[in-house]
């Protein structure tokens, strides 16, 4: 789940510029932490075998035009490639990866994207306080014993708080709640 305060993203059918930058951001931090999920999986179950891929599925949304997610994510592996990745702390692992596989359907067409939604819908109303909806955290905390981890944390890696310096996304005591149930820790030295 990556919750990002200042970066809205709309299903409206006319999404601009700016929001598929901002949808193609998160989806290369989702790829930065999917790739290497499956990358520790495919040594642990496919050991010596190299030639796997990911199947990607997107859940459609009006508006957002796949092929640049798709361009974007051959321009990133460009970037690897040069050497000239703008984030280093992770990168996609683009050998896993094959835009010819990446598809887009209707949430309600396929299961796993209902369930994607389910969780993302818990997660959101956990962090957005302000909007629309009822504010509740108890969904999102049910997900910690399923959440990705890193070196048993799900701080930066199952849960991805943007911007990553913490004190400047401007959580309220409320939102806090749920990034602190996934190991974040707001104390400012």
């Amino acid at each position: 789940m990556i919750y990002m305060r200042n970066i809205t993203i709309t299903t409206a059918k006319s999404a601009t510029y700016l929001e598929n930058v901002g949808y193609n951001w998160c989806v290369r931090l989702l790829l930065e932490r999917i790739t290497a999920f499956c990358e520790i999986r495919r040594a642990l179950d496919y050991p010596g075998i190299e030639n796997c891929k990911i199947k990607i599925e997107f859940s459609r949304r009006g508006g957002h035009r796949y092929s640049q997610t798709n361009a974007y994510t051959l321009y990133l592996r460009h970037q690897e490639l040069a050497g000239s990745l703008y984030l280093t702390k992770r990168q996609i692992i683009t050998d896993l990866l094959d835009t010819d596989i990446m598809e887009h359907h209707p949430h309600w067409s396929r299961p796993g994207l209902q369930l994607a939604d389910i969780v993302a819908s818990g997660f959101f109303a956990a962090a957005n306080t302000i909007g629309p909806g009822t504010w509740d955290v108890e969904p999102a905390k049910a997900l910690k014993r399923i959440m990705a981890t890193e070196k048993d944390c799900c701080r930066d890696f199952g849960v991805c708080l943007q911007p990553t310096a913490i004190w400047k996304a401007n959580l309220t005591e409320n939102q806090r709640q749920i990034f602190e149930h996934f190991d974040y820790q707001f104390v400012r030295w």
